[in-house]
């Protein structure tokens, strides 16, 4: 989720922000620290006298993807594992009459998914009819859980039986308050037919604050706020935020109703009214460790979390570290204000610090009685506030928490509606129209002319205009999957919050004929000599007919005697090709036997290890050698003897079988025991290596010495050798004639091809996907910031074509090595800060007239340059102090102070007035009235109230010129 100055991983399986490496809650977005490790919820409460939780902290976790009911009948729920993400563009097209997204046609109302209903029928979807998605601020994103889907490993506790549709949703805006907080609703519904009682929400945090190292934790009550905050002013390392470090909190905005209990639960003066919610009702820290303050271990510990209580059952206390139990009971821990008491800074009232360190705190809300089939609700935000220093960032969260208060879901409003979708055309630059030959690992690669940093990329086969792959791209340039000798056509048009530019034009292109998916990295495998010498030029060792590659098929030629000699894979009646001597010969890849060539030489003899079975030696020795010949095929300098290891099926010796090869018709080309070939860990040149491993063989010991398999299940078949059902056997051959070699030369396939991000090219901060094409399927991947490569900042191992790395903004260099073929070029890329192109929203000042019919008021509101919040002596003019009770007023509101004319900078995305007025006594209905004509031609100008439209929904003002 990104659509504001945060970015977070959202996940279906009750945790939050991470669930393996890389974690992300990365707050300002780009920047190079990340607030929040890990979070999730936990839910935990009674059934028949019997506890049940539901929660985890880093796995394993108890929610999985999907509706209970189909979990808790044995379903498949593969094709509810996702999160269906829409964001305010996706609406806003469909308003404006273009094709709706597949994120609209494809919301999950049928999951439970939120619906605003347009065609006045309930309980379905009918776009026609008006229904659409219900959009929280400007990107939202659903998903549906169940904790039935599993054994619960991690509480050890039997499921609860709920199922929960969960919402995460963030919003653009130039109030701090809302863009740099994200925002979650749970609802959950007790799918049993029993009640869940004394059931407690917990949200579980791990927050490392940048440097995990110096974190301090603490909560407000009054506020339903748990936070995280920086022991000193100096977040050091390079993950830290540095100076003046922020504070991260979780803030409770909505929560069941409270039982008529006799407590004023939401702190406003008044016990038990109706509506009065739970709000945060605990806050516990724990340490990374054990003991009764340690880590949770079982269902029952997070339960006492929940409740405010220790792992042991002990109500923490006030003062020290919560275990003091002849203090006063709570259920908050550091309750205070820091550096104030009762904080970590001043844990005794004697300003005596908690050394910092890794923090983890859960928070409680409850109890709640569920009843069979009920439902509940929870709504909080992760709010960040930066400071004059870490203790004002406090004082900062605290103020911003505050001025949360109160706020629904429907209020998160973000820039969407009063931001102008784009209007630019970019040009495609690459590949270019009608290009021919086109490299696999080709970028597809545009121009922003305005610096738009987003875009819609569309490429399809141009035989086929149906089957288009659609993604989302943050830059100028994105690898694709591409096939070889295939036409594809591509465009791309510009994206921000409230919609899509035109489209671009568009680009069809052929691609050329390098297909790294069919080689194998063998290139020819040949006889090189027999009982009279050398064969020159070499002939074919493998059949031709099953896709071997020879320069020949094998002739009269390759033996002095009647045989004719194939390699391959040990048969079993269906193994004819060489697809399956690949599969089985070369079971561990062509990374274990490039970049040399191989030779098995029937010159001199050789130990054989009988590995598979008594690991002893073969008797009598194999009448062959096996060499790796290095990569130099002329010169003997870099050859390295083998160690061979034998199946010897029928153990009597190494020899040719009574069993028939498929590699051909008929029952006549029998086939030897099978070859396992292995490098010796001694790898110089030479018999070093192998005659180290035979000295330990021969004591009894043929595992020392011995190193990886390069080839196995390897036979030689007497092609059309001789009868294999006659009795008695009668082959023209028994074994290749001395004096015979075998060579196997290995092809290096090309080096990898890089894609995106493209030399030279852009990327957005975060998670940058990188693509190539190569011949392995896992290569490793480096990235770094040093252009030499001399150090590498990321690493990533065994990795495909669309892997992603966390990056922050700077310059970076990448490649790819691969195993079989090497590295690729080194190319450099930056990672820009982008962020929307600054508005070209003219000035502009307009009138507002306001009276209720006694007495009337003019005001102003506008866009100018350089404008602030406050006040600016220019264009503004403050209020006088308000009339008494009963007297007409009518102001401008803003957080600094109260206008007749309040103006503010004309190059932000959104800003909004507060009108508040005061009718006269005897006065009659509000009536407001403005000129559209003083509207600037972009952006919408909108009215509506500050609670979710119940009075006066939002419309166009530009519609009318008067409201009552």
């Amino acid at each position: 989720m990104d659509a504001n100055n945060v970015r977070a991983r959202i996940l279906n399986n009750g945790s939050l922000f991470w669930r393996g490496s890389p974690h992300i809650y990365n707050v300002p977005k780009g920047g190079p620290a990340q607030a929040i490790f890990a979070s999730g919820i936990w839910i935990g409460g009674m059934r028949d006298g019997t506890l049940h939780v539901a929660g985890s902290t880093y796995g394993p976790y108890e929610f999985w993807a999907g509706p209970h009911d189909v979990a808790a009948s044995g379903g498949d729920c593969a094709p509810f594992d996702r999160a269906y993400d829409i964001a305010y563009r996706d609406l806003n097209a469909l308003q404006l009459g273009t094709e709706p997204a597949a994120a609209v046609i494809n919301w999950p109302w049928e999951l439970g998914a939120p619906v605003v209903d347009g065609d006045g029928v309930p309980g379905n979807y009918n776009l026609a009819g008006g229904d659409r998605p219900e959009l929280l601020g400007d990107q939202s994103i659903f998903w549906v859980m169940n904790d039935a889907g599993n054994t619960h490993n991690r509480s050890g506790t039997p499921p609860l039986g709920v199922e929960v549709h969960g919402t995460a949703f963030a919003a653009s805006s130039s109030n701090p308050d809302i863009d740099n907080t994200t925002f979650y609703r749970y609802r959950i519904i007790n799918k049993n037919d029993t009640p869940i009682e004394d059931m407690f929400f917990g949200i579980f945090s791990d927050p490392d604050l940048g440097n995990f190292q110096d974190d301090y934790v603490g909560s407000d009550p009054a506020l339903n706020l748990a936070f995280v905050y920086n022991a000193d002013n100096d977040d050091e390392g390079g993950e830290g935020y540095g100076t003046a470090p922020p504070a991260v909190g979780y803030v409770v905005l909505g929560s069941p109703i409270a039982d008529a209990d006799g407590i004023d639960n939401n702190d406003d003066g008044t016990i038990d009214e109706p509506g009065e919610m739970l709000g945060l009702t605990s806050f516990m820290f724990f340490t990374n460790g054990s003991g009764v303050t340690g880590d949770p271990g079982t269902g029952a510990d997070m339960y006492n979390y929940m409740k405010g209580r220790w792992k042991d059952g002990q109500q923490a206390t006030e003062g020290g570290n919560g275990r003091d139990f002849s203090n006063t009971p709570t259920n908050f821990m550091f309750s205070g204000t820091p550096p104030g008491y009762w904080s970590e800074f001043d844990f005794d009232g004697l300003g005596n610090a908690i050394s910092p360190a890794d923090r983890r705190f859960t928070t409680g809300i409850g109890p709640v009685n569920l009843p069979a089939g009920g439902e509940t609700e929870i709504f909080f935000a992760v709010v960040t506030a930066f400071g004059a220093d870490n203790l004002d960032s406090v004082v900062q969260l605290k103020a911003a928490a505050s001025r949360l208060q109160g706020l629904t879901p429907q209020d998160v409003v973000g820039s969407g509606a009063t931001t102008p979708p784009p209007t630019e055309v970019s040009n495609l630059l690459s590949p270019a129209d009608g290009a021919t030959g086109v490299a696999l690992g080709t970028a597809l690669v545009w121009d922003s002319a305005s610096g738009f940093p987003e875009f819609q990329v569309q490429l399809w086969p141009a035989a086929d205009p149906s089957s288009v792959t659609e993604f989302e791209v943050t830059g100028t340039s994105t690898g694709a999957s591409l096939a070889p000798n295939e036409t594809y056509s591509f465009r791309v048009r510009s994206q921000n919050v409230s919609g899509y530019g035109p489209w671009s034009q568009t680009n069809t292109f052929t691609t050329g004929q390098v297909d790294f998916a069919g080689l194998e990295g063998i290139a020819a495998f040949l006889a090189t000599a027999n009982g009279a010498g050398a064969i020159n030029p070499p002939t074919g060792a493998a059949a031709d007919f099953g896709g071997f590659p020879v320069p020949e098929r094998p002739g009269a030629s390759q033996q002095v005697g009647d045989g004719q000699w194939l390699i391959h894979t040990g048969g079993n009646g269906s193994r004819s090709s060489y697809d399956d001597f690949v599969s089985r010969s070369v079971r561990f890849g062509v990374g274990a036997i490039l970049p040399f060539s191989y030779e098995v030489r029937f010159t001199g003899s050789s130990l054989g290890y009988l590995r598979f079975s008594s690991r002893g030696l073969i008797q009598p020795e194999l009448p062959f050698e096996i060499w790796n010949i290095g990569t130099d095929l002329d010169s003997p300098d870099d050859d390295i003897r083998m160690i061979p290891a034998v199946l010897d099926w029928e153990d009597d010796g190494f020899g040719l079988r009574a069993v028939d090869h498929e590699v051909s018709g008929g029952s006549n080309d029998p086939q030897t025991d099978w070859l396992y070939w292995y490098h010796p860990t001694d790898m110089s040149p030479g018999t070093a290596g192998y005659d180290a491993w035979a000295s330990s063989a021969l004591g009894g010991d043929g595992e020392s010495g011995l190193g990886p398999e390069v080839f196995g299940r390897m036979v030689f078949v007497n092609w059309n050798g001789g009868d294999t059902t006659a009795d008695p056997l009668l082959f023209n051959q028994d074994l290749p004639e001395p004096g015979t070699i075998f060579r196997i030369v290995t092809a290096t396939p090309p080096a990898p091809l890089l894609a995106s991000p493209a030399d030279g090219g852009l990327a957005a901060p975060g998670l940058v996907p990188f693509f190539w094409d190569s011949f392995s399927s896992e290569v490793t991947l480096e990235v770094t910031t040093d252009a030499t490569f001399n150090s590498i900042t990321h690493s990533a191992q065994d990795v495909g074509p669309g892997h992603t790395l966390d990056l922050i903004a700077g310059d970076w260099y990448w490649r790819v090595i691969d195993p079989a073929s090497g590295s690729s070029l080194e190319w450099a890329f930056e990672v820009g800060d982008f962020g929307p192109p600054t508005p070209t929203l003219p000035d502009f000042s307009a009138g507002l007239d306001v009276t209720d019919g006694i007495g009337s008021t003019s005001l102003s509101f506008g866009m100018r340059p350089g404008a602030t919040d406050g006040l600016d002596a220019s264009f503004d003019q403050l209020a006088p102090p308000a009339p008494p009770a009963g007297s007409f007023d009518a102001r401008l509101e803003s957080p600094a102070d109260q206008f007749l004319a309040d103006h503010r900078d004309n190059t932000a995305v959104e800003a909004q007035w507060t009108l508040r007025w005061q009718k006269a006594t005897g006065g009659g209905d509000i009536v407001l009235t403005w000129d559209p004509a003083e509207f600037p031609a972009e952006g919408t100008i909108t009215l509506g109230d500050n609670l979710g439209g119940a009075v006066l929904p939002p419309f166009d003002m530009r519609g009318t010129n008067t409201w009552t």
